[in-house]
């Protein structure tokens, strides 16, 4: 069994997560952040801020999420900074 990482959702985050997704939806992106918290795109030069998309329901491929979080490592908590839809590139 894979251990999850504990991850922290901050205020900014959830105020603009509940937002864009339902409870459900805002589930599974915790859970696979805790599952593999090195999947999002590294952007470089922030020193472990990481970028990955999201799917948004009913919003295709192209009108899907963006989430913003920090990982470090193992021995720290995945922390989720922001959410948006995508109207515009990102970093």
């Amino acid at each position: 069994m894979t251990s999850l990482l504990a991850v922290v959702e901050t205020e900014l985050y959830v105020s603009q997560a509940i937002k864009l997704m339902n409870e459900a939806e805002r589930a599974v992106i915790v859970d696979a952040v805790a599952a593999a918290p090195s999947m999002g795109v590294l952007i470089r030069g922030t020193k472990g801020l990481r970028k990955m998309r999201i799917p948004l329901q009913g919003r295709g491929k192209r009108g899907g999420g963006r989430l913003i979080y920090w990982f470090h490592s193992e021995g720290f908590p995945a922390v989720l900074l922001m959410s948006m839809q995508r109207t515009r590139p990102l970093i």
